[in-house]
């Protein structure tokens, strides 16, 4: 209330005014007239007053709705929330996202400093979600940079940041030397060799590069690294290295337990065309590191030496084969190996080479790449004729098939020696995966698997085939469900990277037996394949069979009379044949 001598600048209100209109009324008329100016000012004030409550709702709405975004919910549950925010980074599968995504990038005009790292983000909203994100040390435990010559100093300073906030956790971090930055509106493709030539000039010259001159630079560079070191490192993936760097590795990042190194100029190959990267590095003698991955090491003279007595998991990609063989028989501690992709252009040399006998490996989980091409008939065989793995609890064989001859290479089941190594396997083996990629010699599976499963000495608990057609597939099922030594618990067959039957052995307690049809593989699975397969069943351990279809699968009433006439005929007493559409049983019988 207006309580001052005056008038109010808002409601024109006085004490003289409100006094005088009280007191010393001389006549009637006065009176009536000073009446009707207070109904007048009290119909003012409240106009006002519901102005103010108007204001004031309005002032505590936006108040509420400020709380609500920040500091209605407990500091613990941001956290949490924080958390899921800022997941950790998959660096196993970081540079297979990086090899599809960084040509479309490109072509976008993208840019990595447009996209702010989320913890940063988080800080930004308020004081409070500042308060409560610094308080988090995990969300700062992990961290991918982009590097190129204008942004080293930011870098460093955001790794001090990152350093400061996790609170002494070991921290996981990826840099990438290859980043699609912009100068003055201009896409830019900064590459490590530029940085080799900075590194290279910066004694003699002090010529100005971007950023700054190349000496500043290359001071940069080395300060970078020396902040590396100077952290507690759990997780190390480098993109594109300086190879200078490589030799300083173990004795900077003492504490490291699983350290990527990969080349993105190797990843250039689309549709087999490889390209030929000359990296070439020696790491020796880590004290701590597990696991170490090697992505895009393609060329003849790589030396890399891994006598390393802690090293657990190793896994190459796009790495020359004859390397992949060569570090598989040297890391005798190792437990988990895989090579996927090699490089099977081999020499003259190469290809005739005759691997010496070695010591069977104590690995337990093994995925081997082999490519059939005319190159590598011999190496692979030699391969399989040495290689015994006493200790194996899942192998994944992979068959790669060289695009320009595929009329004339095998599949990798029917590689020679393949059918002496299966056999030579423990028993019994917990899994066992064949995946085969677009090869004409898949009707012949089935010649060669009737083999294995006629082999009694083969006992699996899990047994499965990628990278078959359909067809082949339900001819691959009713072989092995027709071979009563084949002791498989269980039978996965897939088509490409969807599953399209699993077919369980029950006991004798266990009565259904499930078989379903993939979306995409609806159209060429043909329902007397099915059929077939249920006419090769092991009587009376399978009462009940279910045929369930997906909702995009054709309706059953588009079948054939034929295929109808042959499921009244297996309905009987010993089997009762289910079929649902859309997961709602059909009644057909």
């Amino acid at each position: 209330m207006c309580l001052q001598s005056g008038p109010c600048p808002i409601c024109g209100y006085s004490p003289e005014t409100f006094s005088s209109l009280t007191h010393d009324f001389a006549t009637l008329t006065d009176t009536a007239n000073n009446t009707a100016l207070l109904v007048q000012r009290t119909t003012q004030i409240d106009e006002l007053i519901l102005r103010l409550r108007q204001e004031r709702t309005r002032t505590q709405q936006k108040l509420n709705l400020l709380n609500a975004s920040t500091r209605h919910l407990p500091d613990d549950i941001l956290s949490t929330i924080f958390r899921f925010v800022c997941p950790p980074i998959d660096f196993d599968q970081y540079f297979s996202y990086q090899y599809k995504t960084e040509y479309h990038q490109a072509e976008a005009g993208f840019c990595a400093e447009d996209m702010p790292n989320p913890q940063l983000v988080l800080t930004a909203v308020s004081s409070h979600w500042r308060q409560v994100a610094r308080s988090t040390p995990y969300i700062w435990s992990t961290l991918s940079l982009g590097i190129h010559d204008q942004n080293i100093q930011r870098r460093i300073s955001l790794l001090e940041l990152y350093s400061e906030n996790s609170g002494g956790i070991p921290l996981s971090i990826g840099f990438d030397f290859e980043d699609n930055g912009q100068t003055n509106g201009q896409t830019s493709r900064v590459t490590w060799a530029r940085f080799m030539n900075i590194l290279e000039d910066a004694p003699q010259s002090s010529t100005t590069t971007g950023g700054g001159t190349a000496s500043g630079v290359s001071v940069l560079l080395q300060e970078l690294l020396q902040k590396l070191g100077s952290l507690k490192l759990k997780c190390l993936r480098l993109n594109s290295p300086f190879p200078q760097w490589l030799p300083f590795l173990p004795d900077t990042f003492r504490d490291l337990e699983q350290l990527s190194i990969g080349w993105v100029d190797a990843w250039r190959a689309l549709e087999g065309q490889f390209s030929r990267s000359s990296q070439s590095f020696r790491l020796t003698n880590p004290s701590s590191l597990r696991k170490l991955a090697i992505h895009g090491v393609m060329s003849s003279a790589v030396s890399i030496q891994l006598n390393w007595d802690m090293l657990r998991e190793l896994t190459l990609d796009r790495v020359k084969y004859p390397l992949c063989i060569d570090l598989l028989i040297s890391c005798n501690n190792l437990r988990s190996f895989r090579s996927l992709r090699p490089d099977y252009y081999l020499d003259a040399q190469e290809s005739q080479r005759t691997l010496p006998s070695f010591d069977p490996l104590k690995l337990e989980h093994l995925t081997w790449s082999f490519p059939s091409s005319s190159s590598t008939t011999s190496i692979n065989s030699s391969l399989l004729e040495c290689l015994r793995l006493p200790y194996i609890q899942s192998l994944h064989l992979i068959g790669i098939l060289e695009t320009d001859s595929r009329d004339v290479l095998p599949a990798v089941v029917l590689l020679p020696g393949m059918t002496s190594f299966i056999e030579h396997l423990p028993s019994p083996v917990p899994s066992l995966t064949i995946e085969i990629h677009d090869n004409p010699h898949t009707f012949k599976l089935t010649e060669i698997l009737e083999r294995w499963v006629s082999t009694p000495s083969l006992n699996l608990n899990r047994f499965c085939i990628q990278g078959v057609c359909p067809y082949v597939a339900a001819q691959i099922c009713t072989l092995i469900k027709s071979k009563g030594r084949f002791t498989a618990q269980t039978i996965e067959l897939h088509v490409g990277a969807r599953k399209i039957c699993q077919i369980l052995r029950p006991s004798r307690r266990e009565g259904t037996q499930t078989y379903q049809r993939a979306a995409d593989c609806s159209s060429s699975l043909d329902p007397m394949v099915v059929l077939d397969m249920l006419s090769r069943r092991e009587t009376g351990r399978q009462p009940k069979f279910i045929l369930e279809l997906g909702d995009d699968c054709p309706h059953p009433t588009s079948w054939d009379r034929e295929v109808w006439e042959r499921m009244r005929e297996m309905n009987t007493d010993d089997l009762e044949v289910i079929l649902q559409h859309g997961g709602k049983e059909i009644s057909w019988v």
